[in-house]
């Protein structure tokens, strides 16, 4: 190549003057320092088309745990999806709180455990809840429970009443005592630390408690044995005898046993009897001892916590042969 620039070395010189020699001997000396282009790694046509670049490949030292992962933005596909499952209560602890028979009932103080379930891809974080509600029959004395992270497809953790943690994990609230409605509103509000929010709605029914009592039976001995049966459908809260009235006699005079009023009954079942004994209730003479006689008393139950307020007044005729 450089041999033909030289022929026309002459001619350029007679054009341009003998000056354009220097620089053309200066183009001819950077050409011959190009490489000359080897044809396994000349550019084809297609490739300037559109063909594919070749992929990167892995360094041999670079392993899977040396690899820094970057959490990708949350899809439809990874999320997490909570929905309220539904609530468990339960009697509050202490024996004052209700009746234990695993229904809601007008003041009685109730746990409550949220059971949620994420329906989503990809497991929770800790989860806070916040209960509230614009009801005036329920008052919320703890208003923040907890939960551990829930998996994906999975149901929250239902702990039990005796687990040391149950308590940072329930609600707790008191009814009415004599509430406006059978039904409560409840607002349950998630929360997680990446500043997701879910709310979910729930109605809490107040079962009416359903107690009917009665004095079926009393058999006298030295201690004389109090019968009494509840045909309700709801069990009684703690009854205690708080009077013994004497209404009427025949052929007599009576006196009450005041060391009975006070006595405990405790709970009596829905639909069943409970019996109970009471040392020498009231004494009875005789006016005429060849005659029967008969003495017609009110007995007057009363819850032993009064948050319940529930009374009852029941009758019952001793006969004295």
């Amino acid at each position: 190549m450089f041999v033909k620039l030289l022929k026309f070395l002459p001619l350029v010189c007679l054009l341009n003057g003998c000056s354009a020699l220097q620089g053309v001997l200066q183009d001819v000396a950077i050409i011959n320092k190009i490489p000359a282009v080897k044809p396994s790694l000349a550019v084809s046509p297609t490739a300037l088309k559109g063909s594919p670049s070749p992929q990167p490949t892995a360094s041999p030292r670079l392993t899977q745990a040396q690899t820094p992962t970057i959490a990708a933005p949350p899809t439809e596909e990874g999320s997490v999806k909570l929905e309220l499952r539904s609530i468990q209560t339960l009697q509050a602890r202490g024996s004052n709180s209700g009746n234990g028979d695993q229904t809601v009932n007008q003041g009685e103080t109730l746990s409550i455990q949220p059971i949620l379930v994420n329906l989503g891809n990809s497991s929770s974080n800790k989860l806070k809840i916040r209960l509230s509600s614009l009801s005036p029959d329920i008052q919320i004395l703890k208003n923040l429970a907890y939960k551990d992270p829930i998996f994906a497809q999975e149901v929250s953790k239902t702990l039990e009443s005796t687990e040391r943690r149950f308590f940072d994990n329930t609600f707790e609230v008191k009814i009415a005592l004599k509430p406006s409605s059978s039904n409560i509103p409840l607002v349950f509000t998630v929360f997680d630390d990446f500043g997701n929010e879910w709310k979910f709605e729930h109605t809490l029914v107040v079962e009416p408690i359903d107690n009917k009592l009665e004095l079926v039976k009393v058999v006298e001995s030295s201690y004389t044995d109090f019968v009494f049966q509840n045909m309700g459908k709801s069990d009684t809260n703690n009854l205690r005898i708080k009077s013994i009235k004497i209404l009427e006699t025949e052929n007599g005079t009576a006196e009450i046993n005041v060391n009975n009023l006070g006595y405990n009954i405790g709970i009596i079942g829905a639909e069943s009897t409970k019996t109970i004994q009471l040392y020498q209730p009231l004494f009875y003479k005789k006016t005429d001892p060849n005659l029967p006689g008969s003495v017609r008393i009110k007995i007057e139950l009363y819850e032993f916590y009064p948050d319940f307020g529930n009374n009852f007044e029941l009758f019952h005729t001793f006969q004295f042969e």
